[in-house]
C-alpha cells in the first residue's frame, strides 16, 4: 500500500493511503494593492489563506475566487490570468484526505473601488500584509503563488479592467 503525506489545517503531517485520496480542483485569488497582499484568517486554524475554495460541481475557478473575494470584502473583483497550479494533499476536520489541484489567479479590485476602503463582512477576518514582511510560515499554502504574482504584476497592464 502506497502512503502519501498530507497536512491537516494546523500544518501537521498525516500519513494517508494513496487510494483513500479524494481528488478535487480548488481556486484561490491573489489581490495585491499598494505593496500589500489581501489574506483571510481561518477561524479554526488561525492560518492565513488567500480568498477561494474547492470548486463545487459546475463552478468555474473565476466564479469561486470572485465569490470568496466578494463574501470577504463586499467588492466584486476582476479575475485576471492564472498564475500557478500546484498539487496539495490536505486532511479536513472530518479526517477525509483530499488531493487538491490548486489554481491561483490574479485579482484586481474594481477600478471604481480601487481607492475605497474595504468593507469586510462580519464573518470575514481580513488582513493585509506588506509583501516585504510576508514569509512562508505565515501561510499554510499559496506562498509561491504570491511570489509569482509579485513578479508578473510588474509586466501586467496597470489597469487591466474589463
Amino acid at each position: 500500500m502506497t502512503v502519501v503525506a498530507c497536512y491537516d489545517m494546523h500544518g501537521n503531517s498525516v500519513s494517508v493511503a494513496a487510494d483513500a485520496l479524494i481528488y478535487r480542483p480548488a481556486a484561490y485569488g491573489i489581490c495585491i494593492d499598494d505593496g500589500e497582499v489581501l489574506l483571510l484568517r481561518d477561524k479554526r486554524s488561525l492560518a492565513l489563506q488567500l480568498p477561494g475554495s474547492v470548486l463545487a460541481s459546475g463552478e468555474t475557478p473565476a466564479q469561486v475566487v470572485s465569490r470568496a473575494f466578494h463574501a470577504a470584502t463586499g467588492q466584486i473583483p476582476w479575475v485576471g490570468p492564472q498564475l500557478l497550479v500546484e498539487s496539495l494533499c490536505r486532511v479536513d476536520e472530518n479526517g477525509r484526505a483530499w488531493q487538491l489541484s490548486v489554481m491561483y489567479y490574479f485579482l484586481q479590485r474594481p477600478s471604481a473601488a480601487a481607492n475605497a476602503p474595504l468593507h469586510p463582512s462580519e464573518s470575514a477576518n481580513i488582513e493585509t500584509i506588506p509583501l516585504a514582511a510576508l514569509q512562508r510560515h505565515h501561510l499554510q499554502f499559496g506562498y509561491e503563488a504570491i511570489q509569482v504574482a509579485q513578479l508578473q504584476r510588474n509586466w501586467l497592464p496597470v489597469n487591466f479592467s474589463r
